[in-house]
Formats: C-alpha cells, structure tokens, sequence
C-alpha cells in the first residue's frame, strides 16, 4: 500500500510560535508530522535554540488545541478558530474595568475606551481568523445596562 502524502492545510506562525495543520489520512498525517517535528527540532537546535518540551506536540485537530490565545479545531474538514474561554473571561473583565474606571467621565468617553481596548484584541483575533463578535456584544451589552441606570 502506497501512502499519500498529506496536504499541509495550514501554517500559523506569530513570533517564534508556530502551528503546521496538516490534512490527510490518520496514518499518513502522523507520519509527516513527525517528520515536520524532526527536521523542525533539527532546524531549532542547529540555531542554538531549544523547543520547549511542554509547548511542543503533535495534536490531533479533530479534538482541538490552544494556541496564543486561540482555540483550533477541524469541523467539517474546516479549521475553526475561536478566542480560548481563558481570553473571552480576560476580555470581559477587562471590558468590566474600563467601564468602571470611565463610568463618571459620560458615555462618550467610556464607549471611546472600550473601543480602542476591543479594536486591539480584535484585531489580533481577526488576524488569527478567530471569531471575536462575543467581545463586541458583550461590551454593547453591558454600556447598555450600564448607562441605562441612573448614575
């Protein structure tokens, strides 16, 4: 039985953090992907440099990983990418100070906070491909409960 190469699905690279998706038959994709893990680890050492052991692995996309802030998982023979529960739970709380902090200062100025604050996570977020609308909805939704009670 000849084995067919798999197909790199995609490459997701942010600093000196990156991510190989690959897509193909079970065997086939463990196979390359631990040739992809060796010559990476060759190529990393011959820098001087280390893999971090507790970083590094082979993942099956199916059942979803965490990278930078980002969960992937393979539905549907798509990757989908939405924020980790831990960063929506930061980004509300974040979301939840600034409103505090800004509440005095009118609405004007609270919105125009929260704004510049979401314009940089989601950015991050849509250059990962991730979902972010929960990040704007919830900010909408709590000026909204905040600024509709009498200060």
């Amino acid at each position: 039985m000849k084995l067919r190469p798999p197909a790199v699905l995609q490459y997701l690279r942010y600093g000196d953090d990156l991510v190989v998706l690959l897509r193909g038959g079970r065997r086939e994709a463990t196979i390359a992907a631990t040739e992809v893990m060796a010559r990476l680890r060759e190529n990393v050492e011959n820098s001087g440099l280390q893999l971090s052991p507790t970083k590094t692995g082979i993942f099956r996309p199916a059942q979803g990983f965490d990278f930078l802030g980002v969960n992937l998982r393979l539905v549907r023979g798509k990757v989908r990418r939405t924020p980790t529960q831990d960063r929506q739970v930061n980004t509300f709380n974040h979301i939840d100070r600034l409103i505090r902090k800004y509440r005095r200062d009118g609405f004007a100025v609270t919105y125009n906070q929260v704004w510049r604050a979401l314009q940089a996570r989601t950015e991050y977020h849509r250059q990962a491909g991730s979902d972010f609308s929960a990040f704007g909805e919830y900010a909408a939704s709590r000026l909204r409960q905040v600024f509709a009670q009498p200060a």
